[in-house]
C-alpha cells in the first residue's frame, strides 16, 4: 500500500501541473500582469514610488525573468484560488448579507416572471419554460444571487429532481465512470477549460478595476476615475459569456448523468433497480451515505457476507427467502426485552424492516411427525428485540432468540413436521432502527431527533420522566441503539439537564459491546414527574 502514495502523489501533481499550463490560468494572469504594466505602473511612477522606480531601472533582462515569474506566481495562485473565486462569482460567499438578499429576491421576481410566461401553449411559452429550468434551480431557497449561481444550481437541481443524485456527493465519482467515454470526456474537460477561464477573466477585470479605483484616489485623480468604467463593462461582458457557458457546460453534465449512471451503478456495485422510483430512493441513499456516513448497506448488490445462514437439521431441507421494506413514516413504539437477567423497556423507531419466508419440506413419506430445527442468523439484523410473530401458526413453529457476539440468531423448532409436507413460515424484523431502553421501572422514554442539512449530523434530545409514585432509587444507565450512527472510537461527550436546572452536566458515552453501541449514565435520583434531558450529536 506504501509503495502506491508515490504514484498517487505524482498523480496529483502531474494533474495539477497540466491545469497549470493551460489558457485557463497562464492566459488569465498574463493579462492581469500586462493591465498592471500598461496602466497601474505608469501611475505609480507619476507618484514617485520607490518600489516601481526601482523595478524600472533595473537591468531590462532582469524585468523580463521578474515579468515571467509574475505571470507564473499569479497563474498558481488563480489555480490555488479557483474554487473560492467561483464561489465569490456564483454569491456563496455573501449571499446572506444586505446585498445578497436584495438581489436573491431580484433573483426569484425574474424567475416569478419566467414561471408566468412558461403557462402558455406558444411558443414563447415553451422557451419561457425551458429558460426558467436552465437558468433557475426547482427549489426556491436554493436560489442565489447571482445569475452564474442560478445556472449551475439548475444543472444541480436537474440531476436531483430526475435521478436523486446529489451532485457535490457523486460528481467525482460520474467524472471516473465518464472516462471511458472518449468523446464526453473531452468535451466535459474543454467546456470546464472554458468556463474557468471566463470564471477567472472576470474575477481578474474586477480586481483591476477596483485597484484602478485606488491608484486614482490614491493619486487625487478623482476625475480619472470613470476610466475604471471600462474595465467594469469588459467584465460584464465576460461575465455574461461565463454564464452561458455555465448553461453550456451544465447540459454536457446532464448527458453524462442520463447517459451514465449504468456506470456509475456497477462501480459502485449497487444492486439492480426494481422500478424509476427505486432509482431514485437508491441514489438518495447513496448520496446521504457518501455525504454524511448515513445507513446504506441495503443499496448496495448483496454480498455473500450479508445474505442470512441457513442451519437446519438433517432430515429436512430450508430454502429461504427475503427482501428489504423502508418504513415510509416512522413511529415512536414501545419496546422491551431481556437483557444481563433484567427487563429492558423504552421506545424504538423502526426505519426498514425485513421480511424472510422459509420453507420446510422432507421427501420421507408414512413414517411420524419428526422434531426439526432451523437456526437463521443474518447480519443485516444484528439485534433482535422479541420472537416475532409468525404468519402461519401449522405445524407450530417455536421460536427463541440466541445470541452471539456477532449477531443475534433466531431459532425455529417444531415437533410436529410431517414428513413429505411442505411447511411455508413468514415474519419480519427491523434492520434499522433507533432503539433507547433502561432497565430503571417506572421511567417514560420520548426522543427526538434533528439532522442537520450542511453535514448530516444528527443531534439526539432524550428526555426521561419519572412516571412512578416513588424516586427512582440508583443511577440510570441508558441504553441507545442506531442504526445509522455507531458510536466514534474517540470520546463522546453529552450535556444533561436535570429538571428545571438551566446549567447542563457533561456526561460521556460509553461502548458496551458490539451491537449494542453505547450507554449513558445519569447519576441522578429522579423525583416523580421529574425529568431529565439529554442532548448529543453524532
Amino acid at each position: 500500500m506504501l509503495s502506491a502514495i508515490p504514484d498517487f502523489l505524482q498523480t496529483i501533481f502531474s494533474d495539477s501541473l497540466s491545469k497549470f499550463f493551460q489558457p485557463t490560468y497562464l492566459v488569465v494572469a498574463f493579462t492581469l500582469t500586462f493591465l498592471n504594466l500598461t496602466f497601474i505602473f505608469p501611475l505609480l511612477a507619476a507618484l514617485k514610488i520607490p518600489f516601481v522606480l526601482d523595478l524600472l531601472a533595473m537591468n531590462p533582462l532582469l524585468q523580463s525573468l521578474l515579468i515571467s515569474l509574475t505571470v507564473l506566481v499569479t497563474g498558481y495562485l488563480l489555480l490555488s484560488l479557483n474554487n473560492f473565486v467561483l464561489k465569490f462569482l456564483t454569491g456563496e460567499l455573501w449571499n446572506t448579507s444586505l446585498l445578497g438578499s436584495l438581489l436573491i429576491r431580484r433573483q426569484k421576481a425574474e424567475k416569478d416572471r419566467l414561471t408566468k410566461l412558461s403557462g402558455g401553449p406558444d411558443a414563447r411559452g415553451l422557451m419561457a419554460r425551458l429558460d426558467k429550468l436552465t437558468r433557475f434551480p426547482d427549489e426556491d431557497e436554493n436560489i442565489g444571487p447571482t445569475a452564474l449561481g442560478n445556472v449551475l444550481s439548475a444543472t444541480a437541481s436537474y440531476i436531483w429532481s430526475h435521478y436523486g443524485i446529489d451532485m457535490t456527493a457523486l460528481w467525482p465519482h460520474m467524472e471516473k465512470a465518464v472516462s471511458g467515454d472518449d468523446n464526453l470526456a473531452t468535451r466535459l474537460t474543454n467546456e470546464k477549460s472554458t468556463l474557468d477561464f471566463l470564471v477567472n477573466l472576470t474575477f481578474v477585470l474586477l480586481a483591476f478595476a477596483v485597484e484602478l479605483v485606488f491608484i486614482q484616489f490614491l493619486g487625487r485623480q478623482g476625475a480619472n476615475i470613470l476610466w475604471a468604467l471600462l474595465p467594469l463593462g469588459l467584465a460584464f461582458v465576460v461575465y455574461r459569456a461565463a454564464v452561458s457557458q455555465a448553461r453550456t457546460w451544465g447540459d454536457v453534465v446532464e448527458m453524462a448523468f442520463d447517459l451514465h449512471r449504468p456506470d456509475l451503478k456497477q462501480a459502485l456495485q449497487l444492486r439492480d433497480f426494481v422500478s424509476v422510483e427505486d432509482e431514485r430512493q437508491v441514489w438518495m441513499k447513496v448520496s446521504r451515505w457518501l455525504l454524511w456516513g448515513d445507513y446504506a448497506e441495503d443499496v448496495f448488490a448483496e454480498q455473500p457476507t450479508f445474505a442470512p445462514t441457513v442451519t437446519s437439521s438433517a432430515n429436512i431441507k430450508v430454502d429461504l427467502q427475503y427482501a428489504t421494506i423502508d418504513v415510509a413514516y416512522p413511529n415512536e413504539e414501545p419496546c422491551s426485552y431481556p437483557q444481563d437477567g433484567q427487563t429492558m423497556s423504552g421506545i424504538r423507531l423502526v426505519y426498514q424492516k425485513t421480511h424472510y419466508t422459509f420453507t420446510v419440506s422432507s421427501d420421507a413419506i408414512g413414517i411420524a411427525p419428526q422434531n426439526v430445527y432451523v437456526l437463521i442468523s443474518h447480519a443485516k439484523v444484528p439485534m433482535i428485540d422479541a420472537v416475532p410473530a409468525l404468519d402461519m401458526q401449522d405445524p407450530k413453529y417455536d421460536g427463541r432468540i440466541i445470541p452471539t457476539n456477532d449477531a443475534d440468531q433466531l431459532l425455529w423448532t417444531t415437533a410436529n413436521n410431517t414428513p413429505g409436507s411442505i411447511a411455508a413460515i413468514s415474519y419480519e424484523l427491523p434492520s434499522c432502527m433507533f432503539r433507547a431502553t433502561t432497565a430503571t421501572p417506572d421511567l417514560s422514554i420520548t426522543a427526538e431527533e434533528t439532522r442537520s442539512k450542511d453535514t448530516g449530523a444528527i443531534d439526539y434530545t432524550i428526555i426521561l420522566e419519572n412516571v412512578g409514585t416513588g424516586p427512582t432509587q440508583n443511577a440510570i444507565i441508558l441504553y441507545v441503539f442506531d442504526s445509522r450512527r455507531i458510536l466514534p472510537e474517540t470520546p463522546k461527550f453529552g450535556c444533561m439537564w436535570l429538571g428545571n436546572n438551566s446549567t447542563p452536566t457533561i456526561v460521556q458515552a460509553q461502548k458496551v459491546s458490539k451491537w449494542v453501541p453505547y450507554s449513558w449514565k445519569i447519576d441522578a435520583r429522579l423525583e416523580p414527574k421529574e425529568r431529565v434531558t439529554l442532548r448529543y450529536t453524532l
